[in-house]
């Protein structure tokens, strides 16, 4: 990076914030976010706009809380953390030429109370349309992957296959960015939770391409509402008892078109036409089994469905970056703990791809 910067119209030596031993302040990153339309959201929908008194910057509220999760702070330590150089390039308010930092307690109400998982659901929606509009509406990932909790936890589910007691972050990505995540207890079916999300992605994108997922989301339902609601061919690996269904052949999906002909069926209409005719008639589970058949008969599809491994890769960098499991949280805190976790890990990511640096998961520099 160079020496210099000009940032909020001042010029900033920024040889202050690079440390050779503990690498590049992440203020200097979160410094770079531009999330102006957040700002105006956040000001319209969980503040008095009449209201005279005081008050922080709530896309600085919003930094320092990205701060405290990448640095692994408590609240109240917030203010010891951050520099002089840092509050510059923040733009945290001077009051008699001293810096005004936020206290720990007013970042927590700020996030806790004002915002909650209701406000923090809203900013991933925001963060996720952001970032859908820098990157190509090709591949989609859906996984789930273990927030640990303590093995003396009452209300955590123990996980047969991870043999730890847990909840569960079922998240879709974008390529290798995360998109959007539903929190569950530690058992809960990742079908379950799959058709919602997929709902939230139809909301931004309809025109992926494709969108890969393991045997655990192998049903007819979700082939269909892949292919229906994101305009993607689903490459979802099958169960080990799977066989080609003769429903889902040409030949019978001709013959329901055709049965529905006072419907508007046409058996000369291309094969996508007869797919939505079927699904919009309720035979969901046909046009899935048509779509799984091709899947089964593709000899390429160990080698297209190898991209999934990407997400485990996010989910790994997530976990190393931020706090992604729920130990030592209460009870009525943990969705929301890792709810606003992920969306910190959203925000930096969001930064690097609006200026442009890449890989967008490389924060090994930062401190």
């Amino acid at each position: 990076m160079a020496n210099m910067a000009t940032i909020s119209g001042k010029e900033l030596d920024l040889s202050v914030l690079i440390n050779g031993t503990h690498g590049i302040s992440i203020c200097l990153l979160l410094s770079l976010l531009c999330l102006d339309s957040l700002r105006e959201l956040i000001l319209k929908k969980y503040y008095c706009i009449e209201h005279k008194r005081f008050r922080f910057d709530p896309i600085l509220l919003l930094k320092l809380a990205a701060v405290r999760n990448f640095r692994n702070l408590t609240y109240k330590s917030i203010g010891f953390n951050v520099s002089p150089d840092e509050c510059e390039i923040l733009g945290i308010p001077k009051i008699d030429g001293i810096f005004r930092i936020p206290a720990g307690s007013t970042v927590h109400h700020f996030v806790k109370t004002r915002l909650g998982v209701d406000g923090f659901n809203e900013i991933m929606a925001y963060i996720a349309q952001e970032i859908k509009n820098m990157l190509p509406d090709e591949v989609g990932i859906i996984d789930s992957t273990p927030n640990e909790a303590s093995r003396y936890d009452l209300y955590a589910d123990f996980n047969p296959h991870y043999r730890i007691k847990m909840y569960k972050s079922h998240i879709f990505h974008l390529g290798d960015a995360p998109l959007f995540m539903l929190f569950s207890n530690g058992n809960g079916s990742d079908m379950t939770y799959a058709k919602p999300l997929v709902s939230k992605v139809a909301s931004l994108i309809s025109d992926l391409h494709e969108v890969f997922a393991d045997a655990a989301y192998d049903s007819f339902e979700f082939h269909s509402q892949i292919w229906h609601e994101l305009g993607a061919h689903p490459y979802i690996d099958w169960r080990e008892n799977a066989v080609v269904n003769p429903e889902g052949t040409l030949e019978r999906i001709d013959h329901w078109v055709n049965k529905g002909w006072k419907r508007g069926g046409d058996v000369h209409a291309t094969i996508e036409e007869k797919l939505t005719f079927l699904y919009e008639s309720g035979r969901e589970e046909q046009v899935g089994m048509f779509l799984r058949n091709i899947n089964l008969s593709d000899p390429f599809f160990e080698e297209k469905y190898q991209i999934r491994g990407d997400c485990e890769k996010t989910h790994n960098h997530i976990k190393s970056i931020v706090k992604f499991d729920v130990r030592k949280t209460r009870e009525e805190s943990k969705e929301f703990n890792i709810l606003l976790n992920f969306v910190s890990y959203q925000l930096l990511i969001l930064a690097r791809l609006q200026n442009d640096l890449f890989p967008i998961h490389g924060f090994a520099e930062y401190a």
